[in-house]
């Protein structure tokens, strides 16, 4: 059975379970197309940001290592949540993305070491040579970016072994929004009384004479016989 910490709290997120922080993953249910998007945006054009952003090697790689955590916990929100657009934004936005992304780097810096020689000597002609990391630099990198390369890409295959899982939530949870309706609104009308029908049977006992009441000792005549 695919179990382990993540699935759980994908499972959970799910089905609808109150996960921590209750009342920010409540809303973020109740809005999740905004607060994804608005969410994914904003992490986005903060690693742009960081990324064309001229700084020292080690606060450069360091801001890198950052980036990628700061998405994984992104991503366990986006769970937290639970809804088809969370947890796609979670599994495919955000997984997969980082996983090609942590590869491309893996590559890019194996590359780099077995060429360092010839783009060392590249780099001494540019103005931002002291930038330019050494060749343990670029080893570093290429652990780094192939540790997060190999988390992401775990986390995509577990996470889409549970498609059906997935589905079946979802289909759950429609059917308890339709079955409890809209909140305020009446979805159970009270019964009207039977309209009047004419040439219709009367209801009720037969007409006839009263009961002999038991202090007049008078028996009354019997009703007349139908014509």
């Amino acid at each position: 059975m695919n179990d382990n910490a993540l699935t759980r709290h994908a499972r959970r997120g799910a089905a609808g379970e109150k996960l921590s922080p209750p009342g920010l993953i409540d809303t973020a249910r109740r809005n999740d197309p905004a607060v994804v998007i608005a969410s994914y945006v904003g992490f986005a054009l903060v690693s742009a940001v960081i990324s064309v952003t001229t700084l020292s090697t080690t606060l450069q790689f360091v801001l890198g290592i950052a980036s990628y955590i700061a998405w994984g916990f992104l991503a366990l929100f986006y769970l937290a949540i639970g809804t088809p657009t969370a947890r796609g934004f979670a599994i495919w936005g955000i997984g997969l993305v980082g996983a090609i992304l942590a590869v491309v780097g893996a590559f890019s810096a194996l590359f780099t070491i077995f060429t360092y020689n010839a783009v060392d000597t590249f780099m001494a002609t540019l103005e931002e040579y002291d930038l330019a990391p050494s060749r343990a630099g670029y080893v570093a990198r290429f652990v780094v970016f192939t540790i997060f390369a190999v988390t992401y890409v775990y986390g995509v295959v577990q996470l889409a072994k549970l498609a059906p899982e997935f589905r079946a939530y979802d289909q759950q949870r429609a059917q308890q929004q339709s079955s409890s309706g809209y909140p305020g609104v009446q979805t159970t009308w009270p019964q009207t009384a039977t309209p009047w029908t004419p040439n219709a049977a009367p209801s009720g006992p037969p007409a006839g004479p009263p009961p002999a009441s038991p202090q007049s000792g008078v028996t009354p005549p019997p009703p007349p016989p139908p014509s």
